[in-house]
């Protein structure tokens, strides 16, 4: 039985797709981008059960698998290295590896002070990332490590958790007595990311992934446009020269800042008037 839809006009209406969006025949096909299209979330499961039967189908005809094609479901670098041409392509990659991680040096430092812990802890999560996925990844486009709402995500949830924690200005020079307090952030930090590795692989190995599809673009698009604004409001009291406990709010943010510049408090803001 042929679990596919053959037919352009066969798909249910609020997800058929084209065959020339698919560049992958085994890839799960876009949504066509129609604005009258209507959507159900009964469409979408048919149609996900449709693509996983004739993904099933298409991979029998192929043929038996090798040895090979088995390791490839487990590690995916195997599939890729099969194929790689080593002449033409490993000059153009040691190139733009050296120039990601001149890019990921300073940026993950920085991810690491909005997560409220040591730079030492954002290179450790810039370069492990990239070297696990290189073997169990399979989208050569998709880039990994830390990024700037994950690092608040953190940030906000766990400095209320530690008692004392408000205090610390500078997760890299904590006073005497707050070295245990920060060493506990630390911890607790790095406890959240193991929960999260476990949650990932989970989903990973059940194939949840279009999951996301459920997920309403507005959504994403709200909640990462304001984590941007508080990061952004985050970043001004080095240019103002002012030093205060960090605020996971936008106007906690803009509320430190207003009370430190009227203070007058500000180490750059003198010269401002003459600028």
């Amino acid at each position: 039985m042929e679990h596919t839809f053959r037919n352009f006009e066969d798909r249910p209406i609020g997800v058929r797709k084209t065959l020339s969006v698919v560049a992958d025949p085994l890839a799960y096909p876009l949504p066509d981008p129609d604005e009258n299209a209507r959507w159900s979330a009964t469409e979408e499961l048919h149609e996900v059960k449709s693509w996983w039967f004739g993904r099933k189908n298409r991979r029998s005809k192929n043929g038996p698998l090798t040895a090979l094609d088995y390791a490839g479901k487990v590690l995916p670098c195997i599939n890729w290295i099969r194929g790689y041409n080593l002449r033409q392509w490993l000059m153009f990659d040691l190139l733009a590896g050296i120039a990601v991680g001149f890019t990921v040096v300073p940026q993950g430092m920085s991810y690491a002070n909005i997560a409220g812990v040591p730079a030492v802890m954002g290179l450790y999560g810039a370069f492990m990332p990239i070297l696990v996925y290189s073997l169990f990844g399979s989208c050569r486009q998709l880039g990994v490590g830390p990024v700037a709402v994950t690092s608040g995500l953190i940030f906000s949830g766990l400095s209320g958790v530690i008692p004392g924690y408000e205090g610390i200005m500078d997760p890299n020079d904590p006073k005497p007595d707050q070295v245990q307090i920060q060493a506990d952030y630390n911890r607790q930090v790095i406890q959240l990311a193991f929960v999260v590795a476990i949650l990932y692989t989970a989903i990973g190995f059940l194939r949840l992934g279009f999951l996301i599809r459920f997920l309403s673009h507005p959504v994403i698009t709200g909640f990462t446009s304001g984590a941007a604004l508080v990061i952004a409001a985050g970043q001004l009291k080095y240019v103002f020269g002012v030093s205060y406990k960090k605020q996971d709010t936008l106007q906690g943010e803009l509320g430190n800042i207003i009370a430190q510049l009227s203070a007058g408090n500000g180490e750059y803001c003198y010269g401002l008037p003459f600028c």
